[in-house]
């Protein structure tokens, strides 16, 4: 009985310890494509409707740059940043599981460049 129990104890223990690690990296994720977005949007000189897709082209590059996937797409006077991630595990690779999805989408306005 008492593997059992330290078995458990641990798989509890991981699985705090991975979900921890997994909010910080989808924190993260929003924090650069927030950043990747702000910054393309202050380097276009002048809003235009056409401006959007060098916002949209521009925000993609340094995710690349940043070694991050995603999709980024402008619509109407808002930003929207969708990115995807794999973050490793600490505890739970004990039990075969590697790594954890890391999800963090980043609305922005096109004019102001704040967003949420």
């Amino acid at each position: 009985m008492t593997p059992l129990l330290a078995f458990g104890c641990l798989l509890i223990i991981g699985l705090a310890v991975d979900a921890a690690g997994q909010a910080h990296a989808e924190q993260a994720l929003r924090q650069s494509g927030a950043y990747c977005g702000r910054q393309a949007i202050a380097d276009a000189s002048t809003w235009a409707r056409s401006a959007a897709a060098v916002v949209v082209e521009a925000t993609q590059t340094c995710l690349t740059a940043a070694g991050l996937s995603g999709q980024v797409i402008a619509h109407g006077d808002q930003l929207l940043i969708e990115l995807d991630s794999q973050t490793p595990t600490r505890l739970l690779n004990l039990i075969g599981i590697n790594t954890l999805p890391c999800q963090a989408t980043v609305q922005l306005s096109l004019t102001s460049g704040g967003g949420r």
